[in-house]
């Protein structure tokens, strides 16, 4: 088994239960995490944390994940994952 190369990540979904589940299974894998609840409190998070990549969720309240995803890079040019547990319904 590989050894794992830690990184702060800056994750954000405003589904409290999945953020924390899925913050706590990083951090066991030895990452620091920064846990935001909106796109408004990663932007700060973004500019005061030293996060090198970004786990959003792509339906945020207020701005798209997308949008959140193309700043991060911009002001970090880390690795982002937009994850969504939304459906259209359609098979």
């Amino acid at each position: 088994m590989s050894k794992c190369t830690c990184i702060p990540i800056l994750l954000v979904d405003d589904d409290q239960t999945f953020r924390q589940a899925l913050a706590d299974n990083l951090r066991i894998d030895g990452h620091e995490v920064v846990e935001c609840p909106s796109a408004a409190e990663a932007f700060s998070a973004i500019r005061q944390e030293s996060c090198a990549a970004l786990i959003a969720e792509y339906a945020l309240p207020g701005l798209n994940g997308l949008y959140l995803a193309d700043e991060f890079r911009a002001a970090r040019a880390g690795p982002t994952l937009l994850v969504t547990a939304h459906s259209s319904g359609l098979v």
